[in-house]
C-alpha cells in the first residue's frame, strides 16, 4: 500500500519465486453442469440482462478451465469470505490524499457496514480527516453490481471519478449520465450508503 521514493530491503523474505508446480489436468465437468449454469443465470439475473446464453456459457467454460481466480480467492480470503488482511486495517495506511469510493448493492451478500466503519474511523483520524470517502448502496442490485444495474453502476463510477479528478487538479474526463433522473438517483443511493457512516460509535 502507498508509494515511496526509496525502498531498502534488509535480508528480505518472500522475494524469490516458489518452484513452479507441475500442472495437473482439471477434470472435465459433466455436461449437465452446462444446463445448471444456464438455469442459474436465468434465475439469478433480471430479464434486462442481455446475452444470457453467452453469459451462462462463459461461466461454464470458466469452471472447466485451469484454476485461476479461485486460487486468488484462496490467497485473500479465509473460510466464510473473511479477509486474511482486512482492508479496514490497511486503508488507513494509504496516502490521505487518495479518495476512496465504496459501492455495494442493496441486496448484496457482502456487508456495507465495514466500509461505513472505515469512513467513521478515518473521519476521527487527524491525518485522514479531510480524505474523501464515499459509500453508495446501488438500488436493485446484488453482488454483481455491473450486471444487475449497469447504467446506475456506470453513472456512480464515472461521476465519482470526475469529481476526484477535479478535486485533485487533474484534467477531468467528460461523461454523460444515462438519464435525466440519474443525478437524483445517485444522490439517493449515496444517502443510503452513508446512512450510518456519520455515527461516532464503532458498533
Amino acid at each position: 500500500l502507498g508509494r515511496s521514493m526509496i525502498q531498502v530491503c534488509l535480508s528480505p523474505a518472500r522475494h524469490a519465486h516458489a518452484p513452479r508446480p507441475h500442472p495437473r489436468p482439471r477434470p472435465r465437468l459433466h455436461p449437465l453442469l452446462r444446463r445448471a449454469s444456464q438455469g442459474y443465470v436465468n434465475r439469478r439475473f433480471h430479464e434486462s440482462v442481455t446475452n444470457k446464453p453467452e453469459f451462462a456459457e462463459y461461466m461454464y467454460q470458466h469452471w472447466q478451465g485451469q484454476a485461476s481466480g479461485e486460487l486468488a480467492l484462496q490467497a485473500m480470503l479465509s473460510p466464510g469470505a473473511f479477509a486474511k488482511r482486512p482492508l479496514i486495517d490497511r486503508i488507513p495506511e494509504l496516502n490521505p490524499k487518495i479518495p476512496i469510493t465504496f459501492i455495494y448493492g442493496d441486496r448484496d451478500w457482502m456487508d456495507i457496514r465495514p466500509a461505513q466503519r472505515i469512513k467513521r474511523r478515518l473521519a476521527q483520524d487527524p491525518v485522514s480527516a479531510d480524505r474523501v470517502v464515499r459509500c453508495f448502496e446501488l438500488e436493485e442490485a446484488g453482488h454483481q453490481l455491473m450486471i444487475d444495474q449497469p447504467d446506475s453502476f456506470n453513472d456512480i463510477l464515472l461521476k465519482a471519478i470526475h469529481e476526484d479528478e477535479v478535486a485533485m487538479g487533474l484534467r477531468p474526463h467528460k461523461f454523460e449520465l444515462s438519464s435525466p433522473s440519474s443525478l437524483e438517483a445517485i444522490m439517493r443511493m449515496e444517502a443510503a450508503g452513508m446512512k450510518n457512516a456519520h455515527q461516532t460509535s464503532e458498533a
